[in-house]
């Protein structure tokens, strides 16, 4: 399992979600998934499948709108990860973070979900 789940909700994200998924996608440390949470997105950015189809750390969920604390559940629900980081669609990663750093540079909430 990754030490790092980053949870990404998709809605209405055409212009930004590139930047974003990129930018997390070329962090040093790569022990991490990156989980795109389409919630409904009517605009291209709902196509979020074409990720998945070139980096393996990437997995996509579809949804209804339901709006973001539903997508960020869902996230949460289909995490494989130790650590858990929440991101925007508009936010790009400017900062790398490594294993020993991660819990000082972004807020991560520990996992505790029994699977």
């Amino acid at each position: 399992a990754p030490l790092i789940s980053v949870i990404v909700p998709v809605y209405k994200a055409e212009d930004t979600l590139r930047n974003c998924v990129d930018s997390i996608l070329k962090q040093t440390n790569r022990d991490f998934e990156l989980l795109l949470i389409d919630d409904g997105s009517p605009d291209i950015a709902g196509n979020c499948d074409t990720y998945a189809a070139k980096d393996a750390r990437v997995r996509v969920w579809h949804k209804e709108n339901g709006g973001v604390s539903t997508a960020r559940n869902l996230g949460l629900e289909v995490a494989c990860g130790e650590w858990i980081a929440l991101s925007t669609r508009t936010t790009p990663w400017t900062r790398a973070f490594s294993t020993s750093e991660h819990r000082s540079m972004y807020s991560y909430v520990r996992l505790s979900i029994d699977r």
